[in-house]
């Protein structure tokens, strides 16, 4: 997971992400980032010295493309900006992978070994069927489906989308904490952070089709648009806080005999039919019996969560799944076998898009003219995917939670 939480103000800060991706262009900053998301000791830096200096320059280039393509998309229209942009989510993706992997993963060894040479991804064609170009935006983008790409003999997942989501770690959430002492009048308010969805192993999507619309359901940023037309999500907005108490056993000399804290973990879960809630409930309470859940009126459930122990650990529990937005607001997630991560999402919606405008430009143009409903949910769509998708992957390459805000 994602261990230091960064919070940045920035008049610009779409900017500010490129700025600090840039600063993986210093050959030295990328290759000690190498040696610690690769853990490669003293003795093996120094016998692969010159493959990991290259690799390390390989992840500027892909960065410096990444950044002129995202430019480049924001000067032209839907007619041809999805593409842009998935050319440039595939470089700076491709800068992740470099980071990640070993020197048989650098963009020359894949070249002269002919491995993962594909996107990864196989557009299907159920939307060649399409005639009328006004039909309801569920309903187009039902029909824009793909699926993974395997390798012809040991049929695997093959090429650039497998090697991205192996490359991934769960990115987190933010959340306040508020600080108590026992017996004192001392407190203080903090963050944390927590683990978003656990992400499957890819084997389990072999064979799986990809639905863009199914896709846009799980994105918190779509959230507002796609409830505009009624479309119901796989999310649901809410809160979550954290009350920490530590309790100090004192003898009458003063001194401390024992020290031991009480979290209190507390979710607030809006928009929540009465169905969804028993759902939500159930779905929570096989993975942890003691989430205690009140119902608060219509639409709102609260859940509980109270965990005791002596020193602080890193002791996994489970609390309901969460993603949050560009914004930092917090969304739970209802069916969690139906969600992919954020970064693995824009992927493949990017390359359906890319490749329809690309490839099949009487369907693309004729419906992002005719159909103003789905195009507005599409340039939504882009607009979020230029805005996050950076900072997405900066979380991955540093490990850190950044919530660059104005």
């Amino acid at each position: 997971m994602l261990k230091i939480y960064k919070d940045t103000f920035s008049e610009t800060p779409i900017e500010q992400i490129w700025k600090e991706l840039r600063f993986f262009l210093d050959i030295d900053l990328s290759i000690n980032h190498i040696k610690i998301l690769q853990n490669i000791d003293k003795s093996i830096f120094l016998k692969h010295i010159k493959n990991i200096k290259k690799q390390a320059s390989q992840i500027g280039f892909c960065i410096k493309q990444a950044e002129e393509y995202f430019i480049s998309s924001k000067n032209v229209s839907l007619a041809t900006r999805p593409l842009l942009l998935y050319y440039g989510v595939t470089s700076l993706s491709k800068a992740l992978t470099l980071l990640k992997f070993n020197g048989a993963y650098s963009i020359d060894q894949l070249r002269v070994n002919d491995k993962h040479n594909h996107h990864g991804l196989e557009l299907l064609k159920d939307f060649t069927s399409i005639s009328n170009f006004n039909l309801e935006p569920r309903d187009f983008f039902s029909k824009l489906k793909c699926r993974l790409h395997l390798h012809p003999i040991d049929h695997i997942p093959w090429g650039h989308y497998p090697l991205v989501y192996k490359s991934l770690i769960c990115d987190s959430i933010s959340y306040p904490i508020k600080y108590d002492f026992e017996g004192s009048s001392i407190s203080g308010d903090g963050r944390g952070l927590q683990n978003c969805a656990d992400i499957p192993d890819i084997i389990k999507f072999k064979g799986h089709v990809f639905n863009t619309f199914t896709l846009m359901n799980n994105l918190p940023d779509l959230y507002n648009i796609m409830t505009q037309f009624n479309y119901k999500m796989n999310l649901f907005p809410g809160d979550m806080y954290m009350h920490k108490l530590k309790h100090i056993g004192i003898k009458a000399d003063g001194k401390i005999i024992s020290e031991s804290y009480t979290d209190t973990f507390h979710f607030l879960i809006r928009c929540i039919t009465n169905n969804e809630k028993n759902d939500f409930i159930t779905i929570c309470s096989q993975s942890n019996q003691n989430i205690k859940f009140l119902d608060v009126g219509p639409y709102n459930l609260h859940g509980i969560f109270k965990i005791s122990y002596e020193m602080p650990s890193e002791s996994k529990f489970y609390i309901p799944d969460l993603v949050d937005d560009i914004h930092g607001k917090i969304y739970f997630i209802y069916k969690v076998d139906n969600y992919l991560p954020e970064i693995s999402s824009h992927l493949i919606l990017l390359f359906i898009f890319g490749m329809l405008s690309r490839y099949h430009p009487d369907i693309w143009m004729n419906i992002i003219s005719k159909n103003i409903k789905v195009a507005e949910i599409i340039d939504s769509l882009l607009n979020i995917i230029y805005r996050k998708f950076p900072n997405l992957i900066l979380n991955q390459m540093t490990l850190t939670k950044n919530y660059i805000h104005v």
